[in-house]
């Protein structure tokens, strides 16, 4: 029950600024609509025929991904400004803060994303059971990974503005070397060409954020998705929700 109070208490927080969440939400829907619109005209056909369809899940990712993280700054600012010695006196453990703060993450990863799984949806067709179950599971790991990476990251910056640097190359390595603008088919040919392109390959076969899209591309039968390898995405998800969990804890006990 206390992890379920303290998580309320971020979705609190979160929901007070629900007029600037809808804009966020509609200015990203925009950008996969316009992207969508100019790159399904420059795109080769050979590596993705229909380019909205093919990059709806990887925006889809890619918001749950800046939702649930976005928790992780509130934990920098909490400890940049001492709020966690109040945290501390509650008659809760530093196990139930740092799981309430986990959960809360995931629930509003799991808010941000509903609106660009509906519109998934509407674009590519509804999947079967499944497909369903597979693309939950998916969103749910992701959602609640990425909180955890977010407050392990959090007392690790003692200025805010550091944070905010790491998270944004985190973005990048997140985004950019994954399967969430491009197939994996035509990494492996830029590789084949240019070695140099082999990290990114590797990285994108690894990173959950790729998988994740990949899981619902295949759940929604797209063409040029790539076989997911769930026990690596299940692994990696799970590391970074005990790393992130242990690290904000240690934190906690050191302050």
């Amino acid at each position: 029950m206390s992890i379920l109070v303290l998580a309320e208490r971020d979705l609190n927080r979160f929901w007070k600024y629900k007029w600037w969440l809808a804009g966020i939400v509609a200015m990203n829907l925009s950008d996969l609509l316009i992207m969508a619109l100019i790159f399904g005209n420059i795109v080769r056909r050979e590596y993705i025929s229909n380019y909205m369809q093919f990059v709806a899940p990887g925006i889809t990712i890619m918001a749950l991904f800046l939702s649930a993280f976005s928790i992780g700054r509130e934990a920098a600012v909490e400890i940049r400004r001492g709020y966690y010695q109040y945290l501390l006196s509650l008659p809760v453990s530093d196990w139930q803060i740092v799981i309430g703060k986990i959960l809360a993450g995931t629930i509003r990863g799991l808010i941000y994303v509903a609106p660009f799984i509906i519109l998934t949806f509407a674009i590519v067709g509804l999947p079967n059971l499944l497909g369903v179950a597979l693309i939950v599971i998916a969103i749910v790991l992701t959602a609640a990974s990425m909180s955890s990476l977010g407050i392990a990251l959090a007392p690790l910056a003692k200025r805010l503005d550091i944070y905010i640097t790491i998270r944004s190359l985190i973005y990048f390595l997140v985004f950019f070397f994954s399967t969430i603008f491009y197939p994996e088919s035509a990494l492996l040919n830029l590789a084949k060409m240019n070695r140099a392109f082999y990290l990114v390959y590797y990285v994108a076969k690894i990173n959950p954020a790729s998988i994740a899209a990949e899981i619902i591309r295949n759940a929604l039968n797209i063409p040029q998705s790539a076989c997911p390898d769930i026990p690596t995405f299940v692994t990696i998800n799970l590391l970074l929700i005990i790393i992130g969990t242990i690290t904000y804890v240690r934190v906690l006990r050191r302050k």
